[in-house]
């Protein structure tokens, strides 16, 4: 399947950036279907939620790097999205405007095993991995 993401997802210089989305790694793709079912059981919109596999990880990675790097890309994020893509995890972005709906999302994240977790902000990433 290949993602076509929203131009909102991607900065100036064209480098994917998430911005107001939370971002998990899952090891097991029954995990992320798990995690998704309980999020829309729990209200959020199908266009909120999105699945992306190692593969589709990699291509987007490989593109931001022939890209000049972004303001608030940590070099050691993108490190960590390919050691678990390369590994086969798959991917889970959620939109979450506030805090309260990162709280939410992260105690429904909380009930699967991640890998990492992380928050794009305007400015920068937020490790939300425990």
């Amino acid at each position: 399947m290949k993602l076509n993401y929203p131009i909102l997802l991607k900065t100036f210089s064209g480098q994917f950036y998430p911005r107001a989305y939370v971002s998990a790694m899952f090891a097991q793709k029954a995990s992320v279907l798990q995690v998704r079912q309980s999020l829309l059981q729990g209200g959020y919109d199908e266009s909120e939620i999105v699945i992306f596999p190692a593969g589709e990880i990699m291509a987007q990675i490989s593109a931001d790097q022939a890209l000049p790097p972004a303001e608030g890309i940590d070099a050691s994020v993108l490190r960590r999205y390919q050691a678990l893509a390369l590994d086969g995890h798959c991917g889970l972005m959620v939109f979450a405007y506030t805090d309260d709906e990162t709280e939410r999302i992260m105690k429904v994240i909380g009930r699967g095993e991640y890998g990492c977790a992380y928050k794009y902000l305007r400015f920068f990433i937020e490790d939300l991995t425990p």
